[in-house]
């Protein structure tokens, strides 16, 4: 018989030793598989990271942060299509005088934006291409022919291309002479690309008396505004030419209103 003072060794219980057992190993194994996982890493560490991404605010050339636009034929600005006829008169417009350069402009037709004088945004229809050609003219003027490439223009790998063959002049090329827009031609119209032919008044001598010269513009309608199409000449204008055709073309100038 013990007495109240005698220890009593534990009963040796098989699945209590079991039981930690289980535990220890289920949480070595955790610890395994944490090195394991960290370890694996290096390989997707030395893989490219792909950095595209869609910014929901989009900018414009020259402007900030825009609205998130739903409509392919709303600009920029949120300027609608509108009317979607070719203008075979001279379209109402207020004139307005940019760097010697006298340009159409209409609230509802554009420019809508004009941050550092760089005229953006137009409504995507036939008169709003005219108004941004036009503009380009003044634009063209201003800020020459790496300016415009960089801002103005369709953004292909050629035009890539060229602005980085042009980086390395100290100088932009602009026009000599303030050339006037004296009339337009419309040569190919589709719904996001229309070609126009341009009468110009130009001089390669400010001095000197103007000629009167024509050119082509091709335009795109491309992030939500007109953009022009890079000529072979690696500038938005084809090679000046003598207007031999004046009275083909639909006058227009800032006096007729």
């Amino acid at each position: 018989m013990s007495t109240g003072g005698d220890l009593q060794e534990p009963e040796h219980d098989p699945w209590h030793w079991g039981t930690w057992l289980i535990v220890g190993g289920t949480v070595i194994a955790g610890i395994l598989v944490v090195f394991a996982a960290s370890g694996s890493g290096d390989d997707e560490l030395d893989a490219p990271i792909d950095w595209s991404f869609e910014d929901p605010s989009d900018t414009h050339p020259n402007q900030g942060a825009l609205p998130v636009l739903t409509d392919p034929n709303q600009s920029a600005c949120e300027l609608v299509a509108g009317d979607q006829s070719v203008p075979t008169e001279p379209p109402a417009a207020t004139w307005e005088r940019v760097d010697e350069v006298m340009i159409p402009t209409d609230s509802a037709i554009g420019p809508g934006l004009t941050e550092n004088t760089m005229h953006t945004c137009y409504a995507h229809s036939p008169v709003g291409a005219l108004f941004a050609a036009v503009g380009m003219v003044a634009d063209q003027h201003s800020f020459g022919d790496r300016t415009m490439l960089e801002g103005r223009t369709v953004r292909e790998p050629r035009v890539i291309e060229a602005i980085s063959r042009t980086a390395a002049q100290t100088s932009d090329s602009t026009s000599p002479g303030a050339p006037q827009i004296t009339g337009y031609r419309f040569v190919d119209v589709a719904a996001d690309r229309v070609t126009l032919d341009l009468a110009l008044l130009t001089s390669t001598d400010p001095s000197a008396s103007r000629t009167s010269s024509a050119t082509t513009v091709v335009l795109q309608w491309s992030d939500h505004d007109w953009l022009a199409v890079m000529q072979p000449s690696e500038t938005i204008w084809s090679e000046m030419r003598p207007l031999t055709e004046p009275s083909n073309f639909v006058a227009l100038t800032a006096d007729q209103r």
